[in-house]
C-alpha cells in the first residue's frame, strides 16, 4: 500500500483536490449563500491561480527554509549528534551521516 501511494502521490493529491473542489462548486451552485458581485468564473480563476502560486512558492521556499533552520541549529549546537559523548573527527561525522541517511531511507 505504501509503495502504491508513493508511486501515485501526484495523482492521489490531484484527485483529492479536484474531488473537494468539484464538491464545493456543486454545493455553491446548488445553495448560494449570497448574491454574486463578481462573476463566478473570474473568482474561481483567481482562486485557482492563488492555489498554483502558493504551491509553487511552497515547493521553492520550503527546502530553502529547511536548510536555513539546519544551519541555525548547527551554529547553536543543537541536535542529537551534538550530545554524543564521542566526537572523533571526520570518521564520526561520516558514520553519523551514513546512519542518518540509512534511517531516512528506511522510513
Amino acid at each position: 500500500m505504501n509503495a502504491f501511494m508513493l508511486q501515485h502521490e501526484l495523482a492521489i493529491r490531484l484527485a483529492c483536490f479536484f474531488g473537494v473542489f468539484g464538491g464545493m462548486a456543486l454545493w455553491e451552485f446548488a445553495a448560494p449563500r449570497r448574491r454574486l458581485t463578481v462573476p463566478k468564473l473570474l473568482r474561481w480563476a483567481n482562486n485557482l491561480a492563488l492555489i498554483m502560486l502558493n504551491s509553487v512558492l511552497l515547493r521553492a521556499l520550503f527546502p530553502a527554509a529547511a536548510v536555513g533552520v539546519a544551519a541555525f541549529a548547527a551554529r547553536q549546537g543543537w541536535g542529537l549528534l551534538n550530545y554524543s559523548p564521542c566526537r572523533c573527527g571526520w570518521r564520526y561525522r561520516f558514520r553519523s551521516c551514513c546512519w542518518i541517511s540509512s534511517f531516512i531511507s528506511s522510513t
